[in-house]
């Protein structure tokens, strides 16, 4: 049911996108006659040509991944797709010197599935991060009316910074448009389509007075309108005021034309972009050095051992920040695969102090009971609860690749035997997926312990405490659950 219920608020939200009439939130019609005054004076500065280099400058965004109430993050969507996207842009923004990187590690925020305008607001109120743009990306996206929104962003002369930011639907955010279209409003772009000047002519005899204010994109008469588009043609039959067909451009980015036919913003374009960038948005960091870095190394990336024997690793740990100490949880686990959380084996809460280059950790692990020839990973990840924000993220793990190999053991044995404090119990069986049950019995026929267990893979291996028994004579007694004869071992338990 619970499948049935997340698919379900998936077609919702395409049914919402498909039939909407408008994709982005973005309209100058509302805005106040200050902000429309604060335009005509972004529109009216000269802009100086864009001297080509290979030189750009960096400008700081910080990721919000916003999920439902339940956890609920529609499409499994993730940061490696939001690195993706901010190198997609990164290349269309390139032709305006600009070069967005990701300021600190991205922050998970339990929140609503839906968001309007008044709910985004209050959104960023809580979460921004000053002197970066906020880009948050939530499950849906509705305007305060109940339309479906791929995304909004403020306009550069609209508010003061701590008030601007970008909202994106994370349906719409990996469709290689959709971000580069709301930060080119972010960087005071309108739409091609726009009309709150007046409608552009297609001979652009007013460009400079109406549309969206630039002259090298061609007049536009809104190509989310239907029945104008067929794939990347415009196919529609609108004249403008003077009887003149439109030819619309049906590639630019700050155009309503289908996500994979956008690929460029004009050069007037790229000077609005550049010209706020230098103006408007210079309040924008270009590093994030004041989050600390958190580093993590191990000391071997091979090791081969037996089921029975225990990892001693040495780690160090570094934190790159001088300002203060930070206390951060240390895990380690064993996994399957690389990509698995695993099996946690070891947890730790250490103190980071200001200034500390790196120091060690050394401890033994023991294997899980389950786990038998073959191949493992061993990671340990510092900061694992993602409790500070860093600089990065990308050096918090340290992966080994453990082999287990058991082939010097026989099929069925029982070691060491003599036995103090432990004994290990070694199977190597056909039987997999079945009960265990083991029973240690004195030498006089009394039942001195008994636990269940269960056989996932061919070999099983468990240690067991019999630091409590007394000295003498025992016979362990191995019940598979698909096998008749039980196996029976004796061993000898000798004093402490």
């Amino acid at each position: 049911m619970k499948w049935l219920l997340s698919l379900l608020f998936v077609l919702v939200q395409c049914l919402a996108l498909n039939g909407q009439s408008a994709w982005c939130g973005v309209d100058l019609q509302g805005l106040s006659p200050k902000a429309i005054q604060a335009a005509e004076e972004l529109i009216q500065r000269k802009k100086q040509p864009i001297e080509k280099s290979n030189i750009v400058d960096s400008v700081a965004v910080s990721i919000h991944l916003i999920e439902g109430p339940n956890g609920q993050n529609v499409g499994n969507f993730t940061i490696t797709e939001v690195e993706q996207e901010i190198e997609k842009v990164n290349q269309v923004f390139a032709g305006a010197g600009i070069n967005f990187f990701i300021c600190g590690t991205p922050r998970i925020i339990q929140g609503a599935n839906i968001y309007d305008f008044t709910t985004g607001n209050e959104l960023n109120r809580s979460y921004y991060i000053p002197n970066t743009i906020n880009i948050y990306f939530a499950n849906d996206l509705i305007s305060n009316s109940g339309l479906g929104l791929c995304g909004y962003a403020q306009f550069p002369f609209v508010d003061i910074p701590e008030n601007r930011y970008v909202m994106m639907n994370k349906l719409c955010s990996t469709d290689g448009a959709t971000l580069t279209h709301e930060l080119g409003h972010f960087y005071g772009l309108f739409h091609t389509h726009e009309t709150r000047f007046g409608q552009e002519l297609v001979d652009r005899s007013n460009c400079t007075t109406a549309g969206d204010r630039i002259c090298d994109t061609p007049a536009d008469p809104n190509l989310g309108s239907s029945s104008l588009m067929s794939g990347c043609n415009y196919i529609g039959e609108i004249t403008d005021q003077k009887g003149a067909s439109y030819m619309p451009p049906v590639s630019n980015y700050m155009s309503y034309a289908p996500a994979d036919c956008q690929h460029f913003f004009t050069a007037d374009q790229e000077k609005v972009i550049q010209d706020v960038h230098q103006q408007e948005n210079d309040y924008i960091t270009r590093s994030c050095d004041f989050y600390p870095d958190f580093a993590i190394l191990q000391d071997q990336d091979f090791m081969k051992l037996r089921s029975d024997e225990s990892i001693n690793m040495t780690y160090q740990l570094r934190q790159l920040n001088a300002d203060r100490g930070y206390n951060v949880v240390l895990k380690i686990s064993l996994a399957d695969k690389p990509e698995h959380n695993g099996t946690l084996l070891y947890k730790e809460r250490l103190n980071l102090a200001p200034g500390t280059s790196s120091f060690s950790l050394h401890f033994d692990l023991d294997i899980p009971p389950r786990k038998g020839s073959g191949v493992y990973f061993l990671k340990a990840v510092i900061d694992a609860d993602n409790q500070v924000i860093e600089r990065t993220e990308r050096n918090n793990n340290a992966l080994t690749t453990l082999e287990i190999d058991n082939s010097e053991l026989t099929d069925q044995t029982i070691f060491p035997n003599p036995a103090t404090n432990e004994l290990k119990l070694f199977l190597r069986t056909p039987e997999i997926r079945q009960d265990i049950n083991i029973r240690i019995i004195r030498y006089d026929g009394r039942l001195v312990w008994e636990g269940d267990d269960y056989k996932t893979q061919e070999e099983f291996f468990r240690i067991l405490d019999i630091s409590e028994l007394q000295t003498g004579f025992y016979l362990i007694v191995i019940n598979l659950e698909k096998r008749e004869q039980p196996y029976t071992f004796k061993f000898f338990k000798q004093g402490r």
